[in-house]
């Protein structure tokens, strides 16, 4: 499994996560590649958006957040992952990923990290440039079904 981060300057670290990940792990990631990403892309700070998996709204992860200067969007829907651009972006890369037909898992993460080094920011723009729309049909609509 992978996890990574990115905004309008482009993308963040992308990490390998071997198992699972709980509120701990999940905590960790944070410490451990927010901070650098936020230096690497001149940043100060950030909004994390994330759904509400339970490992995201463990105390740990908040306790984390609030340590880093980190906010969330608030009262963001449970179960709605697909509103998030991160999910846009990582079946745009895995795509990217595929396409060079890796045989191996070494194959595969370097094909990982070199297509994710070589995402082009206009299309990481695009993917956030749609959120406003997004959560205003789901507004809109109340939480029912929306065409995205």
């Amino acid at each position: 499994m992978f996890w990574g981060c990115f905004s309008w300057e482009g993308v963040g670290r992308l990490v390998v996560v071997d198992g699972s990940i709980n509120g701990g792990t999940y905590a960790q990631l944070l410490k451990d590649y927010i901070p650098p990403s936020l230096r690497e892309l001149n940043m100060r700070t950030c909004y994390l958006l994330h759904d509400h998996a339970p490992a995201h709204d463990a105390k740990t992860v908040s306790d984390t957040l609030d340590i880093l200067g980190i906010r969330t969007l608030e009262n963001y829907p449970a179960n709605s992952p697909d509103l998030n651009p991160i999910e846009e972006l990582w079946s745009f890369w895995k795509r990217k990923v595929i396409d060079h037909n890796p045989h191996t898992l070494v194959e595969l993460r370097t094909f990982a990290f070199q297509e994710w080094r070589n995402l082009q920011v206009d299309k990481i723009r695009s993917f956030i440039k749609r959120l406003p729309n997004t959560l205003n049909e789901v507004i809109r609509m109340k939480g029912k079904h929306t065409h995205y």
